[in-house]
This record gives C-alpha cells, sequence and structure tokens, in this order.
C-alpha cells in the first residue's frame, strides 16, 4: 500500500472487510476513520497493552512474520533492498 494516511487506509479496510466485520487494529491514529465506519476495537501498544478481550493484532503480526521469513529464503536481495 504506497500511501497509508487515514483516508487511503480507511478506504482499503472498508474495500476489503464485509460490513458486519468487527475490527481489530493498534490505536495509531491512522486508524481513527475507523471507528465510525466498522465495529472498531485497538489495543494500544504505547502503552504496553497487547491484548483487552477480543483486542489484538497478534495473528497478524504473525503471519506477517512468517511471510516476510519465507520472502527472506526465497528472495534473499530482494527483501534486503526492500528493508
Amino acid at each position: 500500500m504506497p500511501v497509508t494516511d487515514a483516508p487511503h487506509v480507511a478506504g482499503f479496510v472498508a474495500s476489503q472487510t464485509k460490513d458486519e466485520a468487527k475490527v481489530y487494529t493498534e490505536d495509531a491514529a491512522v486508524y481513527n476513520a475507523l471507528k465510525g465506519a466498522f465495529d472498531h476495537e485497538s489495543v494500544n501498544h504505547s502503552a504496553s497493552e497487547y491484548v483487552r478481550d477480543q483486542a489484538h493484532t497478534n495473528g497478524i503480526e504473525s503471519l506477517w512474520s512468517d511471510v516476510q521469513a519465507w520472502l527472506r529464503e526465497d528472495f534473499p536481495q530482494d527483501v534486503a533492498q526492500a528493508s
């Protein structure tokens, strides 16, 4: 996603998410636009909050970590240049 400001992030999430879905994020300001559009909960990583009830981002962070590891194995030069 080349542009990561609030309107672009909200538009991307809206285009990829069912209206009835619950959206979980960290508490970054870029996600504030989701609060009126979705059933949205967030955790505050900067306050050392990582889980509150059902709200957490561990699943996607774990998936992204696995994807990065796979990319490093198969495309080490490309991943190093993108970092």
